[in-house]
């Protein structure tokens, strides 16, 4: 609520002393957090975590080499016309440079979390942190597979 003062300014109350106090407050709040562990673990969760990642991850690695790859025939007669529309617009379209600039971003976005070494938290978890990394990707990469796998859309180029 905002009070006028004797000079008729609008005041919202904040008075240095209180602010002072509540940025000790948390500082000394943050100390005691800081103290406790970043990411916590959970044994048996963990290893259905890694063992489902690691199922979903050969599931899917299974479903995906099951599909015979195009022959040089097949990609010749291949149409923009059989292409669903979604994907249509890019037919046409390849570029060595978006390529390699797809693989590059693919790469750095598989190394982005390794800067979070930076953080001394994170290294003083450097074990928790690298199993919860680990798990990601194979849960990630596990159903980007089985979906490929499932759907299996002609990919000439892969």
């Amino acid at each position: 609520m905002r009070r006028q003062n004797r000079n008729n300014v609008i005041s919202s109350g904040a008075n240095p002393i209180n602010i002072i106090c509540k940025i000790l407050l948390l500082l000394v709040i943050s100390g005691h957090l800081a103290a406790q562990p970043v990411y916590k673990t959970d044994t048996a969760g963990d290893l259905a975590l890694s063992g489902g990642g690691i199922a979903l991850f050969s599931l899917g690695h299974y479903l995906e080499h099951r599909i015979a790859p195009l022959s040089k025939t097949e990609i010749d007669h291949l149409s923009p016309d059989d292409v669903n529309p979604f994907d249509r617009i890019a037919t046409g379209r390849w570029s060595p440079r978006a390529s390699r600039l797809s693989d590059w971003l693919l790469a750095g976005s598989i190394a982005a979390p390794l800067s979070l070494y930076g953080s001394e938290s994170v290294r003083r978890e450097a074990g928790r942190f690298n199993l919860m990394y680990l798990q990601t990707l194979v849960v990630n990469n596990g159903f980007t597979r089985i979906i490929k796998g499932l759907f299996g859309r002609p990919r000439p180029y892969v």
